[in-house]
C-alpha cells in the first residue's frame, strides 16, 4: 500500500487517491471540495466550521431494512469502570452580552451501577438559570425526578383547553389542577404549612372548601369562613368554636 506524504500544508481543490494512506504529519490538508473515505478514524479534537446555517454534521444510512439507522455511539471505553462515571455530554454553547462563554444547556450520561447483570445508567438534564447550571430534569435508575435542586421554578402540564391543568407551583408549594374550564380548582398544600386540600369554585379564591388536617373541614364563602366541622365532629355555623 503507497502512501502521499507531505510535511507542509496540502492545499487543493480535491483530493481523489487510491494509495492507502495520505499523512501529512503535523500540517493540515485544506481542500474546497469534497472527500470520500471508506471510513475516519481520527485521534484528535476536530473541528468543523461554517460560515452559514448548514448542517455542519450529517450522518447518513441508505441502508432500506427495518432496523434504526444511522446511528451514533458515545463510548466511554474505561479500563476501570465505577459507579458515578461520567460518560457522555452534549453542551449547548453560546456567548453571552460580555462576550464570555456560556454553557446553556447540558444533557449528561452516567453510570449509576456498573456490576454486570445489575447495571443502571442516569440521564440528566441542565439548564442556564440566573447565571448558574441548575437541574431540570434527572432520569435516574430508581426516579425521574424536575428541579432537584429546588427552585422556585413551576411544572405545567396543559389540555386541550386548560393552560394549567396540573401546575405544581414551585413557590408557594401547592399542587392543583382544574377539571372543567377553571370553575373548579383542587389544591393541595398551602403557604402557610397547614396541609390543607382546598376546592375552589368559580375559578377565584373567593368560594371554598378546605380541609385543614388537624383543624377539620372548612367552608369559606368571599373570604369570610361560615361553616366549620371541627377536629371533635362538631358543626360550627357562623362561628369558629364552640
Amino acid at each position: 500500500s503507497s502512501s502521499i506524504v507531505t510535511t507542509g500544508a496540502l492545499d487543493s481543490g480535491s483530493i481523489s487517491s487510491g494509495f492507502g494512506n495520505i499523512d501529512t504529519g503535523s500540517s493540515t490538508i485544506t481542500t474546497t471540495g469534497q472527500g470520500t473515505f471508506g471510513t475516519l478514524a481520527v485521534s484528535g479534537a476536530t473541528t468543523i466550521t461554517t460560515a452559514d446555517n448548514t448542517a455542519q454534521l450529517t450522518l447518513k444510512s441508505t441502508d432500506a431494512d427495518a432496523n434504526a439507522g444511522p446511528l451514533l455511539d458515545m463510548k466511554r471505553d474505561s479500563s476501570s469502570p465505577a459507579d458515578g462515571d461520567f460518560l457522555g455530554q452534549l453542551n449547548f454553547i453560546a456567548e453571552n452580552d460580555a462576550s464570555q462563554e456560556v454553557t446553556y444547556a447540558q444533557i449528561t450520561g452516567r453510570t449509576v451501577d456498573v456490576t454486570d447483570g445489575t447495571e443502571d445508567g442516569r440521564i440528566a438534564i441542565k439548564t442556564m438559570r440566573n447565571g448558574s447550571s441548575r437541574s431540570a430534569l434527572d432520569f435516574n435508575s430508581g426516579e425521574t425526578v424536575f428541579n432537584d435542586d429546588g427552585d422556585d421554578v413551576d411544572f405545567r402540564v396543559e389540555s386541550n383547553n386548560q393552560a394549567n391543568m396540573l401546575l405544581v407551583d414551585g413557590g408557594n408549594d401547592t399542587v392543583s389542577f382544574q377539571p372543567n374550564s377553571a370553575t373548579l380548582t383542587i389544591k393541595a398544600g398551602s403557604g402557610d404549612a397547614t396541609n390543607n386540600v382546598r376546592l375552589e369554585a368559580s375559578g377565584t379564591t373567593s368560594t371554598f372548601l378546605e380541609y385543614r388536617g388537624f383543624l377539620g373541614h372548612q367552608f369559606y364563602v368571599d373570604t369570610t369562613e361560615r361553616m366549620r366541622i371541627d377536629s371533635n365532629g362538631s358543626l360550627l355555623v357562623g362561628t369558629t368554636s364552640n
